[in-house]
């Protein structure tokens, strides 16, 4: 969900970045609506990097489509902030609901983390809406969060110190946040550093104690039953898992 497809999705298997369900069509007048469509496929029908994509952006349009994307509830009284991130969510349920899409993974981007001036009054408005977008995207799944597990991370994090702006600047070490009832939740699992001056990196940022790929890694051995790591994160020696997971099925 967003304007590009990220790089972790992009390889053999079919993937396609739309910015919203409601905008992801094939638009003309009516009358002529289906020849267009005839002629595109007839025209992509080939094997070539592009007529694949253009192939892929025209079956997913119409299985979208099929979702009535005007005409979604949320269920069990769930209410999605009217914001970018809300609202995404609440088409990311939307999309997860529709059974016959088959979504295996989706990814959703959230940005305005940058916070270099005024971090108290900027990060309170983004973390209420985070969280209040979780929480209804949790209460609107109901009981298919069993099967659900969503992850949340950020490419960077912040320095450990405010500066003259009263913000904080480009970091090293983040959080990563696990929700779902494939989860083993209520536990911190780290190895925390501290943060005195000789324990952070390079003297301001917070230390990394583990490795993004360890926790990913845990997520697609045992949430997603794919036991080729090596092959999902190369060149890696995967460590022990932290047991954020539980073992899909159990």
């Amino acid at each position: 969900m967003g304007a590009a497809t990220q790089t972790s999705l992009r390889g053999d298997e079919p993937a396609i970045a739309i910015s919203g369900i409601e905008n992801f069509s094939l638009t003309a007048r009516p009358e002529e609506l289906e020849a267009i469509k005839a002629t595109l496929t007839e025209l992509n029908d080939g094997t070539d990097s592009l007529a694949v994509q253009a192939q892929q952006a025209l079956a997913a349009a119409d299985l979208l489509q099929q979702a009535d994307p005007l005409q979604y509830q949320p269920d069990n009284g769930a209410a999605y902030p009217d914001s970018a991130f809300g609202q995404t969510l609440l088409q990311v349920g939307q999309l997860i609901k529709a059974q016959e899409l088959g979504m295996e993974v989706i990814c959703v981007d959230i940005g305005g983390w940058d916070t270099h001036n005024q971090q108290n009054v900027e990060l309170a408005n983004l973390l209420q809406d985070f969280s209040d977008s979780l929480a209804a995207f949790y209460t609107d799944m109901g009981s298919r969060m069993a099967y659900i597990t969503v992850v949340t991370m950020s490419e960077f994090g912040r320095r450990a110190y405010e500066n003259a702006s009263g913000g904080t600047d480009h970091g090293h070490g983040n959080c990563i946040l696990a929700l779902g009832g494939g989860v083993n939740g209520g536990v911190v699992y780290t190895d925390w550093p501290g943060l005195a001056q000789n324990q952070l990196y390079q003297g301001g940022d917070l230390e990394v104690s583990t490795d993004w790929r360890t926790v990913l890694g845990e997520l697609v051995n045992r949430r997603l039953n794919n036991t080729a790591l090596d092959q999902v994160f190369p060149d890696y020696p995967m460590p022990p898992f932290l047991n954020l997971f539980k073992t899909l099925g159990a």
